[in-house]
């Protein structure tokens, strides 16, 4: 498939490297011919019974460059769209049609695009041919087996965060629903990891089962996390104040008091507890 055509100028001899690249002719190639054409890629294009084939010359780095991005798009098109949708068909048919567009759009991005146009021009550099569907069949059996990896992934943490939110809206029902037993209560996080809680007086709540816990799991910060929720919910107040907001290893508790007691949560950015 590969020519080359020498043009003879009274400067120098230009090598024109005659480069084909077929297509399956079911498939639409109106995008491919309007990017030729806005990137001013000369071009020809003949048919078979069941493909089509368009000529073009490489004669600069930039014509192969755009080339490779012209058919990275094609690709992603024509082929990784409809494999998602398939396996999702196959694997995953319960699934909305919400969640199958954000798969999309999470695959299918800006970064994968680049991604593949830097597969198919170190293809073209190397072979000077592009027949795109043996391509796609033979030279990119791992990227598909890496996206319905990756497609496993996004599907396993939507599960995870549906899960998330659930438990969330059962735990915010329940607090709107039951009496506070404080008018504010105030989260004072220290350095050392520990936490302690306070009224609106600023007087200490005690609570044993939080002192016991902490004893125990002193250096499990997820688990005093869990007990200081625990704290929240059982006290139902009707204001939170979070003191040394910094002093929180993760913003996951942060998110989690404020998902639960919504406006009830405020920031204090600095008193006599936050120095204490």
């Amino acid at each position: 498939m590969l020519k080359s055509i020498t043009h003879t100028t009274c400067e120098r001899d230009v090598v024109l490297l005659c480069f084909t690249i077929g297509l399956e002719k079911k498939l639409d190639i109106k995008e491919i011919l309007t990017d030729f054409n806005q990137n001013k890629i000369f071009y020809s294009v003949c048919h078979t019974k069941n493909n089509t084939f368009i000529k073009t010359f490489l004669d600069k780095e930039e014509i192969i460059k755009q080339i490779s991005k012209t058919f990275s798009k094609y690709i992603l098109k024509n082929y990784v769209k409809p494999f998602i949708l398939l396996y999702l068909s196959n694997y995953y048919d319960s699934i909305s049609e919400n969640q199958k567009d954000e798969i999309l759009s999470d695959i299918l991005s800006e970064s994968e695009d680049e991604y593949l146009s830097k597969k198919v021009y170190g293809y073209i550099k190397n072979e000077h041919s592009l027949i795109v569907k043996g391509y796609v069949d033979f030279r990119l059996k791992d990227y598909f087996l890496s996206i319905s990896e990756r497609i496993d992934i996004i599907l396993e943490d939507m599960a995870i965060k549906n899960e998330y939110y659930e438990f969330i809206g059962y735990l915010k029902y329940f607090v709107n629903m039951h009496m506070s037993k404080y008018k504010e209560i105030n989260v004072v996080k220290y350095l050392s990891g520990s936490y302690e809680l306070y009224d609106e007086n600023k007087k200490i709540i005690n609570n044993n089962t939080k002192n016991e816990f902490m004893f125990e799991f002193a250096d499990e910060n997820f688990c005093i996390n869990d007990v200081l929720i625990n704290d929240l919910i059982n006290f139902c107040p009707q204001k939170v104040i979070i003191h040394n907001k910094e002093n929180f290893e993760t913003k996951e508790i942060l998110n989690t008091v404020e998902h639960i007691f919504d406006k009830k949560t405020f920031y204090c950015t600095g008193c006599d507890l936050c120095k204490e």
